[in-house]
């Protein structure tokens, strides 16, 4: 949708963009841009095509966290890893540099991999303990005897029946030899069950701000609680989708705006957000294209609150060349 007193070169802008933009697959770009809700960040780099005298963006392609570092003077400044001390700079309008606020801070501490780093480590604690508990004590003891002149030969011999027997439940061994079977000790899992359940909260609560959404609870009124917790998993997916809505207008619609059409003022409108449309289902990604869907289309092609550094002349092949020559080494 065109801005407000859009000028002939804006409306033409906008249909290209929006025409583009329904080529994309949306729900895969929202996919890689959803990275960043754990990373902090998320890049995706961009191919630019020509049709005849417009330029246009394809699908972008993301690429590992791996690729990037942060600058050692700035930590909010990403650059390509090139075996420098800084690294190397993005060049502009050859990625989309998305950056999720999923909790205040720099890049390397808004992501949520910092805070589920923990229930996830002590969860692979507990399971390896309950593993080892059912293993232990679920199985009953098996004690070979031997007589007193047993040889060496002889004691290997029954050591591999004891074995045999656990797994086959066959076995030969000589005459003389006996074999008894010790009642299991009784072993509680109730500790590791109870941890593991405690992990599985603390990481839905950090995903999806509650616990009813993802899981059944325990008590009276769940159902009350699950609509509370679904609100408040509503307002991150609003919270999720203005900051996608917003790295696509800057990175993706104002760049093919201001190549093929002049267009430098990235806030000449802005998106309104009672437009959006209210999510009714659990799946986040689901949610986030249909508001996205809705946001981009009553949002103009500049519709962001900044935008890089353009340089005058910057070709197409020199965009797309650049990038791909500081991709790091494997």
């Amino acid at each position: 949708m065109p801005p407000d007193g859009a000028s002939s070169a804006e409306r033409k802008a906008a249909e290209h963009a929006a025409e583009v933009f329904s080529s994309l697959e949306v729900e895969d770009l929202i996919l890689d841009m959803g990275s960043a809700i754990g990373h902090g960040f998320s890049n995706l780099e961009l191919s630019w095509g020509r049709d005849g005298s417009l330029r246009y963006i394809e699908q972008p392609q993301l690429r590992p966290q791996s690729w990037f570092r942060l600058h050692p003077d700035d930590q909010n400044q990403l650059t390509l890893r090139d075996m420098s001390l800084t690294g190397a700079p993005l060049w502009p309008l050859g990625w989309v540099q998305h950056r999720h606020k999923a909790k205040p801070g720099y890049i390397a501490r808004s992501g949520l991999h910092r805070m589920l780093v923990w229930p996830y480590l002590f969860q692979n604690y507990a399971l390896g303990d309950l593993a080892q508990l059912l293993e232990i004590y679920g199985m009953p003891a098996r004690v070979g005897k031997y007589p007193r002149n047993a040889s060496d030969k002889e004691k290997a011999t029954l050591l591999r029946a004891v074995v045999t027997l656990g797994q086959n439940a066959a076995g030969i061994i000589p005459e003389g030899m006996a074999i008894d079977f010790l009642e299991a000790a009784q072993g509680r899992a109730d500790v590791y069950v109870a941890m593991m359940n405690w992990c599985e909260r603390a990481k839905a609560k950090a995903i999806l701000g509650g616990t009813l959404t993802s899981g059944t609870g325990e008590g009276t009124n769940t159902n009350a609680l699950g609509n509370v917790h679904e609100r408040g998993q509503a307002s991150l997916i609003r919270s999720d989708v203005r900051q996608y809505a917003g790295t696509i207008r800057r990175d993706i619609l104002w760049p093919m705006a201001c190549l093929n059409y002049g267009i430098e003022k990235v806030n000449r409108a802005r998106a309104s957000t009672s437009t959006w449309a209210r999510p009714r289902t659990t799946r986040r990604c689901r949610s986030h294209c249909r508001c996205l869907s809705t946001w981009v289309r009553a949002s103009p092609p500049g519709g962001c609150m900044s935008a890089p550094a353009f340089p005058e002349r910057l070709t197409t092949t020199k965009c797309c060349s650049r990038n791909r020559s500081r991709r790091p080494l494997a």
